[in-house]
Order: structure tokens, then sequence, then C-alpha cells
């Protein structure tokens, strides 16, 4: 289904933003395929948080209630969490943003939102 949305917007040549984990190994294909196809130059940002962290706050966020059953996380609690720094990254050829998010308030939201907003709307040439 999400896969039918991006390539929606694609089609519409609409600014498109996806958010969700992609595996690079079972996505990338996809990915490179609808890009040879749309032509589109792809941002990508990778959250890196140590390993207690990312499980804690799985585990946080799945006990709050607030999310809808049928995510299943309470399931993948012993799931191997380890991710090698890079292996999350699609690399498709565009702008990658690799971000520390053990501290939320650490991290650098104006700087990313402007170096975001330069890539897509670069200031006219003189």
């Amino acid at each position: 289904m999400l896969y039918y949305i991006i390539e929606t917007f694609l089609k519409s040549k609409s600014p498109v933003i996806v958010e969700t984990y992609f595996h690079p190994v079972q996505d990338r294909p996809t990915f490179l395929e609808l890009q040879k196809q749309y032509n589109f130059n792809p941002i990508e940002i990778n959250c890196i948080t140590d390993v207690e962290i990312r499980k804690k706050r799985f585990i946080e966020r799945n006990e709050s209630g607030n999310r809808h059953a049928g995510h299943v996380d309470h399931e993948n609690y012993n799931m191997e969490t380890k991710v090698e720094e890079g292996e999350t990254m699609l690399d498709l050829g565009g702008t990658l943003f690799s971000m520390d998010t053990n501290d939320f308030d650490s991290v650098d939201y104006d700087g990313l939102f402007s170096n975001i907003t330069r890539l897509i709307n670069p200031p006219p040439n003189h």
C-alpha cells in the first residue's frame, strides 16, 4: 500500500515525504526502479540511536497504550536490535543526513530543516 501511495505522488510530480524503516536489501531495488521511472532526487534522513535506548523507547511506545494493537510490537521485544551504522541507508544517490538521536534535545532540527529547505528550494541563480 505504501509503495502505491508513493508512486501516486511521483506520477503526479508532487513532492512526497515517506517516514518508515526501509531495509536496504529489500527496499533499495524498488526505490531504484521508482527513481529510474520518475527521476526524483531523494533526501534521506537516518536516525542513529544506541541499541539499549532504541529498545527502551520501543517498549515504552508499545506499552503507552497509544499504539494500534495491529503493530504487535510486543512480539518483537526479543528481536535482535543491533543495526550497523550505514546499514539502514538506502543510499539512492541523493542527499544523506545521519543524525544522532540518543538525546532528542541535542538534535539540530533547525539546521536539518534549513539544509532540506535549501535542497528543495534552491536560491535563484544570478
